[in-house]
């Protein structure tokens, strides 16, 4: 009968090493410049970059799209540009990155498993094995939680942190027998190829949450669906706008001039609520529970009261657009308008924000100077002079109680999905990190899976990597296991 069930080794030794406590009795604990050596990786930029070529690793890329393992590369270079200024890598290296913004995340790695020429950029720190070892297992090694927690240790710096491979050749590796590694790994690749669909399934919900989320806004603001009954409105006008819909019409036309009044009122203490603004499941969203910044360090920041509307002008193309409900302060390159008339300023918010106006107000954005189209501003003029349709004040109110009602049980069960995802992310952390350090036993597991024989697995990186195997020039890096 199928063995389904990890269980702990059956005898342990002190490691004598902090972040892998206790291992499993016949295995090796080694530092990493013990099993290989390291050497510096050198490059170009990112205008060396070409549609085809050589593939190039970058160590930005080693933070964002690369998990352990690299199967394939992100950009190309020019075979001339790489022979003459990229550094090669080989299947089975391990590529460090040498800088980072966080502690944390110092020193993030991953294993080539490119079988073909490869090359990597500057600020990498390259890392080659000269024993026995399996490719893929070095990458789950090398990035486990235990292996970032030490690497975070040898961080240095502060707005920049560094690492460098004289304090990585010091990283304790535990070193499993070869086939154990090629069975630790199989699992692993096993494992974790079905908890990352269920990862993908997860966001996939969430962004279609908050797709459906934005829709009901819009609908609602716009008039596409009257709150009332579920259905459109009897009766429709043109909204006389390029790009907008009809709208009911029984609704007003004017500008946003009629309703609203640009205020510039400073902060003299700085000691106020900063507010930010922000993006959350795809709807944008302030946050007014900020720490306070340093006294004064605010002043002359512009003041908000609750009720007033607020517009990141420098990112009028992104809608970052919000009605605060309480006293604070936003950064001066913000607009705040106050109403000169009733209306409900969330109710204009959530009707600017949809992809209409949104698209009206990146025409109407203007350069700062150079016009330069990254740094386009909305100013108040254009933002006033928008022409809106909005329903009576009552009809504002119910529609604004109708889509908190429906958003409160959107951002619940999107908040629970959210959960789901959160912990089988932390359960496969926790799993590779387990396994790699030889808290529980995976070779009786293993052993039940398809397609576990070593030798037919080459290709997917599951080889072992020594630099004497004379099999490594024919097989363009990769080297199988000696029988």
């Amino acid at each position: 009968m199928p063995q389904t069930e990890l269980n702990p080794y059956p005898a342990y030794r002190n490691s004598g090493v902090e972040w892998l406590e206790d291992v499993p009795a016949h295995w090796e604990v080694a530092p990493l410049g013990r099993i290989g050596r390291f050497f510096k990786g050198s490059g170009g930029t990112k205008a060396d970059e070409t549609e085809e070529g050589v593939p190039c690793v970058r160590y930005g890329d080693l933070y964002t799209h690369h998990d352990f393992h690299i199967a394939s590369s992100r950009a190309y270079v020019a075979r001339s540009v790489a022979a003459k200024t990229y550094t090669p890598i080989q299947f089975g290296d391990v590529l460090f990155a040498g800088s980072g913004e966080t502690i944390d995340e110092i020193g993030k790695s991953a294993a080539n498993l490119m079988v073909d020429q490869a090359c990597c950029g500057g600020d990498v720190i390259v890392f080659r094995p000269s024993v026995e070892s399996n490719a893929r297992f070095l990458g789950y090694a090398t990035d486990c939680q235990p292996a970032a927690r030490q690497k975070a240790r040898m961080g240095r710096g502060f707005t920049i942190i560094h690492i460098y491979g004289n304090d990585l050749k010091s990283l304790a590796m535990p070193i499993p027998p070869v086939p154990e590694q090629v069975a630790i790994t199989g699992f692993l690749d096993h494992a974790t190829s079905r908890i990352d669909r269920y990862i993908g399934v997860k966001k996939k919900l969430i962004a279609l949450l908050g797709e459906q989320k934005r829709a009901i806004i819009h609908e609602a603001v716009t008039g596409q669906i009257d709150v009332r009954t579920g259905r459109p409105y009897s009766t429709y006008k043109p909204s006389g706008i390029e790009g907008l819909s009809d709208v009911p019409n029984h609704w007003i036309r004017m500008r946003l001039k009629s309703v609203l009044r640009s205020v510039d009122r400073r902060s003299t203490t700085g000691t106020e609520t900063l507010l930010s603004l922000r993006r959350e499941h795809g709807v944008v969203v302030y946050a007014d529970h900020f720490t306070h910044p340093p006294q004064g360090e605010t002043v002359g920041f512009k003041l908000v009261r609750a009720g007033e509307l607020v517009v990141n002008r420098l990112q009028a193309n992104n809608g970052l657009v919000f009605s605060s409900n309480i006293n604070g302060l936003v950064s001066p390159d913000y607009s705040v308008f106050e109403t000169k008339t009733p209306v409900q300023t969330q109710y204009l918010s959530d009707l600017v924000r949809t992809e209409g106006y949104r698209a009206y107000f990146r025409q109407e954005a203007r350069g700062l100077g150079t016009g330069t189209s990254g740094f386009l501003r909305l100013y108040d003029d254009a933002f006033l002079n928008t022409v809106v349709h909005l329903p009576p004040l009552a009809e504002q109110r119910l529609i604004l109680r109708t889509l908190r009602d429906a958003e409160r049980g959107m951002n619940a069960l999107i908040a629970n999905v959210r959960r789901q995802l959160e912990l089988m992310t932390e359960f496969r952390a926790s799993l590779i990190s387990n396994l790699v350090t030889g808290k529980l036993d995976v070779r009786n597991v293993a052993a039940e899976l398809p397609n576990m024989d070593p030798f037919a697995c080459e290709v997917r990186g599951v080889a072992v990597v020594t630099e004497s195997n004379p099999k490594v020039a024919e097989l363009g890096g990769t080297q199988e296991l000696n029988p």
